[in-house]
């Protein structure tokens, strides 16, 4: 009797232990499922609604329900960087204002502050922009990394401030004297008030080819030429550092040829047609060249963007 007494406590024992094994397996499962619901659903909301009110960025404060597109898989960086403000250590959760705005997006997230949105080239996995969470500051990462259990979503899209007009891909430095390359480019009515115009290079060394650039004029044998790489980097701001990059302004908040080399030899673009002339010489490497523009007064780093990216959308436990 005492040992069929003690084998029923073990039964009882280890089917108690089982129960209670597969009542956390059963509970994990059911977490897991509810975390990748959770974070499919907030992906396609980002990406096929405007928001409520469609033009929240305009004001974060009105924000009622969270959406990144102007139309459905076309981001609009304006929101993602109102989001991304809004999010910042500075603002979240130290303005009464706000705190409306800040609850929405946390419904939008099951009521979480557990979640990362990252702007990503899907090819090289590299941030092709800051990634947003509650309480971002620089030099800090949002917390996934440490946490027991992450899902992640992406969705691929597309980026409607930037707008390349024109471009040349491909360029090569041959033997023989240097030959000229013209881009031709339209500047409609009311382009120069609404929108910067940049020239943006991207060879395929960090100092090759050299590149000289002359707008809305033939190329002077007096080598009077606008812009040059790689003498001429200038900085833009779009990171907490800056970052130099072959980015020039040919008319930027209105203002004409900034960073030119001389004020007096530029020729400003006008409405209708427009040109530049390219010489390429040194190495034989590669280059490309385009002419991009965006809504005016936007930042410069937009221009490095692309058309085109990956939203990803992280949450976890």
């Amino acid at each position: 009797m005492f040992f069929a007494l003690t084998l029923t406590v073990l039964v009882v024992c280890y089917s108690g232990l089982a129960l209670e094994q597969a009542r956390r397996q059963a509970e994990g499962y059911a977490l897991r499922y509810s975390l990748e619901r959770t974070a499919n659903d907030a992906a396609d909301v980002l990406i096929k609604t405007v928001g409520r009110p469609s033009n929240w960025e305009e004001n974060v404060e009105n924000l009622e329900t969270l959406g990144l597109v102007l139309a459905p898989n076309r981001l609009s960086m304006k929101k993602f960087e109102e989001l991304r403000s809004l999010c910042a250590w500075e603002n979240w959760g130290n303005n009464p204002a706000k705190s409306d705005a800040e609850q929405a997006v946390r419904d939008l997230f099951g009521n979480s502050e557990n979640f990362e949105i990252r702007l990503i080239d899907e090819n090289t996995g590299e941030e092709m922009w800051q990634s947003i969470w509650p309480r971002w500051q620089s030099g800090t990462t949002s917390g996934a990394a440490a946490s027991l259990e992450v899902v992640v979503v992406k969705r691929l899209v597309a980026i409607t401030e930037i707008d390349i007009r024109e471009e040349i891909r491909g360029i090569l430095r041959i033997s023989g004297p240097p030959h000229i390359y013209r881009l031709d480019f339209e500047v409609e009515s009311g382009g120069l008030d609404t929108l910067d115009w940049y020239i943006v290079l991207r060879p395929s060394k960090t100092t090759q080819p050299v590149v000289k650039i002359w707008v809305n004029r033939e190329v002077e044998e007096t080598e009077t030429w606008d812009y040059h790489f790689p003498d001429m980097k200038p900085p833009f701001y779009g990171q907490e550092e800056p970052i130099y990059q072959p980015i020039y302004k040919i008319r930027y908040h209105g203002e004409d040829g900034v960073g030119a080399q001389s004020a007096e030899n530029f020729v400003p673009l006008h409405e209708g047609s427009n040109f530049i002339e390219i010489k390429v010489t040194g190495a034989e490497e590669t280059v490309d060249v385009f002419i991009i523009v965006l809504p005016r007064c936007s930042p410069s780093g937009w221009t490095l963007l692309g058309e085109f990216g990956t939203l990803e959308v992280r949450l976890w436990r």
